[in-house]
This record gives C-alpha cells, structure tokens and sequence, in this order.
C-alpha cells in the first residue's frame, strides 16, 4: 500500500528547522511502506502496519515495530502517524545523514481557526544526531510550522567543523610571495 508521508522528514529539523519546514511544506512524493501485516480501514482512513515497518522514501527512510496513520482523503495531507518501538529515521541532507532514535514519535498536523499547526514529538530516550551536533532527552518537540525545538531534560552536543590548515585559531598565516 502506498500512502503520503510528508512527516518523517520532521526529525531532521531538530537540528535544521527551518530548511525542514521548507522541505517538508514542498513535499508532495510517494511513499511506500512494507511490514510483516497491515491493516487498513477505509472507512475510517485509518491503517496501521505491524512488523519491521520499512519506510522508503526519496528523502526520509524509517524503520519501527508498529506505525498508525490517518491517511488523507483525495487531495488532503497525512494529519496523524505514530511510530513505535525501535524507531529509527535516516534523513540524507546536503551529503550527510541526519539520524533520529526514539521509543515513540507522533507527528500531527492541524489546520484550526485558518492556522497550521504541525508538530513532530520524539518521546521515550529520544536522540538525534547530525555531523554538526546530537540533542538528547526525555522528550523533544519539533513545532515544524514555526521551527521552534522544545526538549525536556534535554543535553546538547555540538561538534565543531573541520579545520581546514593545520595552524590553531589564534595564528597569523602570512600569505605566499609570488617567486620574483
């Protein structure tokens, strides 16, 4: 089964928010989804998929025991997943990976009163982590419309770039004369 899933993208933006939103806000690709058994309920809109869940998509890729959505109707976007258990999320960005780890992630998506409201919650031993720095907590909370980041108990690392010469910050490099 096919279905829109313009979310799992959200974790990446813990760290980039506002390239995320960006992305996310543009994104209209397929996905596709492949478990042991799924269940969905047309009527309800509903499907739930069972068993090493696999999530392909040309920007995101997830893995996690147990995934809930609330599928669009024609036209419409994905406005409720649950992911469960073991969830891992691959997030290629600019030649590197950006990777998400939780025990759950709920992403919502809301319009109420002619406002958007689209979050990405990452609950139960939450880690992401991208060259430049991993954000650790209880619970991490992406608001995607804004591009706030929330945390609770929350532990920053940050990684400094690459040095490119060999001589400290502190040094004066003279430049190279030109051979008379």
């Amino acid at each position: 089964m096919k279905l829109l899933l313009p979310i799992v993208l959200a974790t990446a933006g813990v760290l980039c928010a506002a390239d995320l939103a960006k992305s996310i806000a543009s994104s209209d690709a397929e996905t596709q989804i492949s478990a042991r058994t799924v269940r969905a309920d047309l009527k309800s809109r509903t499907a739930v998929y069972q068993g090493n869940v696999k999530v392909e998509d040309p920007r995101v890729s997830m893995t996690c025991e147990l995934l809930r959505a609330r599928m669009p109707a024609e036209g419409k976007r994905v406005d409720s997943i649950i992911a469960e258990t073991n969830v891992i999320i691959y997030i290629p960005q600019d030649g590197a990976t950006n990777t998400a780890t939780a025990d759950r992630a709920i992403y919502t998506y809301l319009i109420e009163a002619g406002v958007t409201n689209e979050t990405l919650e990452l609950m139960g031993s939450p880690m992401i982590k991208s060259p430049q720095a991993t954000a650790v907590g209880t619970k991490l909370v992406l608001d995607i419309t804004t591009g706030v980041i929330s945390g609770e108990n929350v532990l920053m690392k940050y990684r400094a770039a690459a040095a490119t010469n060999s001589v400290g910050t502190n040094a004066v490099v003279e430049p190279k004369r030109a051979n008379p």
